[in-house]
């Protein structure tokens, strides 16, 4: 019979002369055999005649630990940087690097002269410091702001670069009324949006103008706290429901094709939310949001795409759960 025993660190076997034996390597949790050296060799089971004394040394190896993927994402009207230690992102030039899994990862975010740092969101919260382990793939967005807003008028304009834009005088509208900044497709469609709000009237209006100043249509709405998003093509807002609806604690989803014609709303319930644009069309809102416009409606924390201008906007994907809890900005 073939003598048996265990050695689970380093050891010594006084065994009977041309005793026959059989060693087998059995790597713990976490860890392989990497093979025999001395009397034996390979990485099979190694079979010995003990005519000799023999030294044997079995080795076992940790395998590396896998990689993740590290992600920054700017958002808001503010510019800014933010590095990363171990170092390796310095974003906007690099906003992604690939780290051991398990790797603690510390961001600082560093606003522009112009700008402020909002806060984090994904792997991070709040507007303090941003530490976390990268037990596997991670995004942080950083929200920079302008430290003033931009001016409240309609002669402010957001094109694309290669479209020339020119102001359309429109006539007053109630006893009170403020100017949006004006937004324009790649089509050469400008659009105005200016809220009023007078003991008789409450809501907003768009003015769609070609870039040769013909004037396409006007477009009202109920919403007195519009936020008009760009598009490639037409446009798409999304803002309060309306100072006479009965539900406070809603958004409404409106678009219009590159005419400025109105294509639909959507309405749901939702508070505590934010949104910006896709620029290639869609507007995305992320906070407490519901799935219809009843009240009985349960809201959870979520972010939500919906398609944007030149179509009637409908959920294109979503909602999705958001990896933290805490205000959206």
């Amino acid at each position: 019979m073939d003598p048996t025993f265990q050695c689970n660190a380093q050891c010594v076997q006084n065994l009977a002369a041309n005793a026959n034996v059989r060693l087998t390597a059995v790597p713990a949790s976490g860890s392989t055999f990497a093979g025999w050296q001395g009397a034996c060799s390979g990485t099979a089971d190694c079979s010995l005649t003990m005519d000799m004394d023999r030294d044997v040394t079995a080795n076992f190896s940790t395998p590396p630990p896998g990689m993740a993927r590290i992600d920054v994402v700017p958002i808001g009207k503010g510019s800014g940087r933010v590095t990363s230690s171990p170092a390796g992102i310095d974003c906007p030039a690099v906003c992604s690097i690939s780290v051991a899994a398990g790797t603690n990862i510390s961001l600082t975010a560093m606003p522009d002269g112009s700008s402020t740092f909002v806060g984090w969101g994904g792997a991070c919260s709040g507007g303090g410091g941003c530490n976390f382990s990268a037990n596997g793939d991670q995004t942080a967005w950083v929200n920079f702001d302008l430290k003033t807003p931009p001016p409240q008028s309609c002669s402010a304009i957001a094109p694309p670069d290669d479209v020339p834009m020119q102001q359309f005088v429109h006539a007053q509208d109630g006893t009170y009324y403020a100017c949006y900044p004006g937004l324009g497709d790649a089509n050469g469609t400008l659009a105005f949006p200016r809220a009023f709000n007078d003991p008789n009237n409450h809501g907003s209006v768009f003015e769609f103008v070609t870039t040769s100043n013909d004037h396409l249509r006007d477009q009202g709405g109920s919403s007195e706290g519009p936020r008009p998003q760009q598009q490639p093509s037409g446009l798409v807002m999304y803002g309060d429901r309306g100072h006479m609806f009965p539900v406070q604690d809603a958004v409404l989803i409106r678009s219009w094709d590159t005419s400025g014609k109105a294509l639909g709303d959507a309405v749901l319930r939702a508070q505590n939310f934010s949104g910006s644009p896709d620029p290639a069309g869609g507007v995305f809102l992320a906070g407490d949001l519901s799935s219809s416009i009843d009240r009985s409606a349960a809201l959870s924390h979520t972010a939500a795409m919906y398609t944007g201008g030149g179509s009637v906007p409908t959920l294109r994907w979503g909602p999705s759960a958001l990896a933290s809890s805490g205000t959206v900005y």
